[in-house]
């Protein structure tokens, strides 16, 4: 699918983006379900289906086509990368021919200053894509950024631990995100337990938005 499709369609909007972190145990579904949403990578473990599904780590998407396929076929768009690594695998055929598939490049719905792609978290990729889209406020949760791997699943694969060269990157892809909102009027609130985020983001309680 073309990505220009997307351009303005939530404009004046507010949306989610679902972080992995263990704090999503703690927020209601009912709450996820509120506004349109974006989960990412592994969110199938949680029972919630998302408005949109994010996906740029194309390891977790060769090893695991076929258990996001259902999350990613139900949702409205899946953005996935178009890096991906062995399209050999029936499953993983099966993810990229999803008529709602929107594959993402370098360029796409990059903002100004970004340096990695992916901005080292899939939350980041969420938010541009969301910042192109239109939405005027974002709302965070689960975005623990904490430098222990922890996820809101034991079922979660472990992956890498985070580095300090990650973790950097993740709060200079957030100051980048926060700045191209800013610019525009627009703002990202921080729904997720007090860190480092804050010194960059809006803080929030997710009962205001409730």
């Amino acid at each position: 699918m073309d990505p220009s499709v997307i351009l303005g369609s939530h404009s004046g909007d507010t949306g989610i983006a679902i972080g992995n972190g263990p704090s999503l145990r703690q927020v209601p579904v009912s709450f996820l379900s509120k506004f349109p949403s974006f989960g990412v990578n592994y969110i199938h473990l949680l029972p919630f289906q998302p408005t949109y599904y994010v996906c740029v780590d194309a390891p977790v998407l060769t090893a695991n086509a076929d258990a996001v396929f259902d999350v990613a076929s139900a949702s409205k768009l899946a953005f996935l990368s178009a890096y991906h690594i062995n399209d050999a695998f029936p499953a993983l055929q099966c993810l990229y021919a999803l008529p709602n598939a929107v594959l993402l490049e370098r360029g796409t719905f990059s903002l100004p200053g970004e340096k990695v792609m992916s901005g080292w978290t899939a939350v980041y990729v969420a938010l541009k894509i969301a910042f192109h889209m239109g939405f005027s406020t974002m709302l965070l949760v689960g975005v623990d950024h904490t430098t222990e791997w922890d996820h809101f699943s034991p079922d979660y694969p472990l992956g890498n631990p985070m580095d300090s060269r990650r973790y950097e990157g993740q709060r200079q892809h957030f100051q980048i995100a926060a700045d191209a909102y800013a610019g525009q009027d627009r703002r990202i609130v921080n729904l997720s337990p007090p860190s480092e985020l804050d010194k960059i983001l809006e803080r929030g309680e997710v009962q205001q938005w409730a």
